[in-house]
């Protein structure tokens, strides 16, 4: 314990008799030696007569005449509490905590005075002292004075320099959290400050000469090669700038980004390689685009020692959506190697590994996609992330990683409990716009299993997609477009395969109709003729089949074809015969006599093909046929009434009333009265659909002949 010197009040009454500017000298000196128990009671002293002096500096009262005129005792008591002031400053080590908050009260600028006046003192101990004001207040005010103060000849001083201009700008980041600054940092920025107080309107002047004192120190580095200058720059170049002289002094500060011949550019790569500051792996995601320092920003890139480290980058992901920016990525290579046969990413590199991406939030999982479809990785390191990513619970990153499998991995997203994923992952596995697989290929084979799977997904777009990926591989969906297309390709490619492979489809019973309808819907009649005319003589087949054989033949015009389609207007079935009047080349007269056939479908075939085929020259068998098929559309039989709307439907035009004459108005009548009063409705809708057509033709033939 320590004990009061027996004759320390003696001492005391003693320094209270000097007079003052003794006193505070005394007391300055003492304040540096004196043991610690008694510099409190100094320091209590010199703050007395530093803040006395000031109270009662303009005070006048009880003053003489040569006091009233020269001010003297005035400006004594200034000059005293001016050098209480600088004893207290240099003292500042030895001031207790309690105390540097009391000394504080004295007032801002006589601080900042007092450490301008130590700075320039030749004593190193001295200059010290201003540093450490500078360091426990983290002023602004000081930091040209830090700065200053980087070039000093004593080491001990730079590296107190280098430390306070570290809290300095730590503080300015004070609003930041600790994970962006780091342990080292975030301790600066915790440590408690002695706070000087001011106008916030002087601070942030204050602060502007602070960003310009440490773009001095940063271009000047070489002449003190302290690396807080440098670390200091590049935390406060991309802060958002409050007023437009620190916006100046932060922009003058990136400049030295692009100067790759001054200086300080090569100690500046280096800091920024070999900082473990988190905040500046985000730093050289933003700056990986500026040419010379890009290298230095992707070697940083490549490193992470903390997980907080990679969930600020995540954060950042999407600035890796600017070309260039995606361009550098490219260059980026994950740190992988195999382990007892396994590739494993190891967890330090620029991504965080499959396994830890798993405990990250959200946001950062997917940052991990996103930053992973910018990489340059391997296709194998793809696709451990993108396994992790199949069970994620967020939908998003569900969604990136879609984004990114290939066609392989792509399928296992087709299954997807969200619509929008599944549905985006189908339009991406989907070979629309490109030339499919080749057919009977194992890959085509896959492609077609899948797409047979998914016509029975959840989600409609898929089962839509799923259905045009089965035509577009398949050659034996006549009614597709698609299917087409592909038929037509292969009998270009290989003629004789596809001409096989349609024969062996003829032969088969459960195929033979699909088989005729592609035969029929890409025009290659002729090539099969033999083939058709086989089948209609053989009695085995349906007549659904026959009927579309007698369709085909018609297009074929030998002499063997043609007699089997006159014979075929006699057949026994109604769906044959209605096929062969419909294509048989007779005369119109021959083809109106099957207008009272018993059966509703050659009765409707034969009496559209007459009203077709009606001319204004010869219009006679044309109105009979009208004639006859407005008592068909009053026909007791629903049937038909049905065929005879179906033949109204593809035969009255408004381009035929010249042709039909008187006919035209009742039949049209009754057309309209079948779309009102008719009870089955497949008529009555069928008839509207015909009265609708024919107003609107009416409509536009009256316009179009108007002045």
């Amino acid at each position: 314990m320590n004990q009061q010197h027996p004759h320390q009040p003696q001492l005391d009454q003693v320094v209270r008799k000097l007079p003052i500017r003794q006193r505070v000298a005394a007391l300055g000196e003492a304040l540096l030696v004196a043991p610690i128990h008694e510099r409190d009671q100094h320091a209590y002293q010199l703050i007395e007569i530093a803040g006395y002096a000031t109270a009662n500096a303009g005070s006048t009262r009880a003053a003489g005449p040569i006091e009233l005129v020269t001010g003297l005792a005035a400006r004594l008591r200034a000059r005293s509490a001016d050098d209480a002031m600088l004893a207290l400053a240099r003292g500042w080590l030895q001031l207790s905590e309690p105390l540097r908050d009391l000394a504080a009260g004295l007032g801002r600028q006589r601080w900042l005075e007092a450490a301008e006046r130590l700075r320039t003192d030749p004593t190193p101990g001295s200059r010290l002292a201003a540093v450490a004001i500078a360091e426990d207040t983290a002023d602004p005010g000081f930091g040209r004075l830090v700065c200053q103060l980087l070039g000093d000849e004593q080491q001990s001083v730079r590296a107190a320099a280098d430390r306070a201009l570290l809290r300095l700008t730590v503080t300015m980041l004070g609003h930041l959290p600790r994970a962006m600054l780091g342990d080292e940092l975030a301790a600066i920025a915790a440590r408690p400050r002695v706070t000087l107080h001011a106008d916030p309107k002087i601070i942030e002047l204050e602060r502007v000469t602070l960003f310009e004192a440490i773009a001095d120190a940063a271009w000047s580095f070489s002449s003190h090669r302290c690396r807080s200058a440098l670390l200091s720059a590049l935390l406060l170049m991309d802060r958002a700038a409050q007023t437009p002289m620190e916006h100046a002094a932060s922009h003058r500060m990136r400049r030295l980004l692009n100067q790759r011949q001054h200086p300080s550019h090569s100690p500046m790569r280096t800091v920024l390689r070999r900082s473990v500051v988190p905040i500046l792996r985000e730093r050289a995601l933003r700056w990986i685009v500026i040419g010379p320092v890009a290298q230095a920003a992707t070697d940083r890139l490549q490193i992470a020692e903390t997980l907080e480290e990679h969930q600020i980058v995540l954060g950042q992901a999407t600035l890796g959506a600017r070309p260039k920016r995606a361009e550098r990525l490219r260059a980026i290579r994950f740190n992988a190697r195999t382990i007892g046969g396994r590739l494993q990413v190891e967890e330090n590199g620029f991504l965080p590994s499959p396994r830890v991406m798993t405990m990250l939030p959200e946001q950062s999982r997917v940052g991990v996609m996103r930053l992973l479809g910018y990489a340059g990785g391997d296709a194998q390191t793809r696709r451990l992330y993108i396994d992790a990513a199949i069970g994620d619970e967020s939908r998003p990153v569900r969604h990136h990683a879609s984004r990114l499998s290939s066609g392989t991995d792509l399928v296992d997203f087709l299954y997807d409990t969200d619509e929008s994923i599944a549905r985006s992952s189908a339009v991406r596995w989907s070979s629309v716009g490109i030339r499919p697989t080749s057919f009977g290929s194992p890959a085509w084979e896959g492609r077609a299993k899948i797409a047979e799977i998914n016509q029975r997904s959840a989600a409609p777009w898929v089962r839509r997609i799923a259905r045009e990926e089965s035509d577009r591989l398949t050659p034996w969906n006549p009614g597709s477009p698609r299917s087409r297309l592909h038929a037509r390709r292969l009998l270009e490619t290989d003629p004789a395969r596809f001409v096989r492979m349609v024969r062996d489809r003829l032969g088969d019973g459960d195929q033979c109709c699909e088989a005729l309808m592609l035969i029929r819907a890409i025009g290659i009649e002729q090539r099969f003729e033999l083939d058709l005319i086989g089948i209609v003589q053989d009695n085995h087949f349906d007549p659904r089949t026959a009927a579309t054989a007698i369709s085909a033949l018609g297009k074929v015009a030998t002499d063997s074809a043609q007699r089997l389609v006159r014979e075929a207007m006699m057949h026994p079935d109604d769906r044959v015969r209605a096929n062969a009047i419909e294509i048989v080349h007779e005369p119109v007269p021959t083809i109106l006599e099957f207008k009272n056939d018993s059966s509703h479908r050659v009765r409707a075939n034969a009496l559209r093909r007459v009203i077709g085929e009606g001319t204004p020259r010869d219009p006679g068998a044309a109105r009979d046929a009208s004639d006859e098929l407005a008592r068909m559309l009053v026909d007791d039989r629903e049937d038909h009434r049905l065929a005879a709307i179906w033949a109204a439907q593809r035969s009255i035009h408004s381009s035929a009333r010249p042709i039909l004459g008187t006919s035209w108005k009742p039949l049209v009548e009754r057309i309209s009265h079948l779309a009102v009063d008719e009870k089955n409705e497949r008529i009555r809708v069928r008839a509207g659909m015909c009265a609708r057509r024919l107003l609107v033709e009416l409509d536009e033939s009256s316009d179009g002949g108007a002045p």
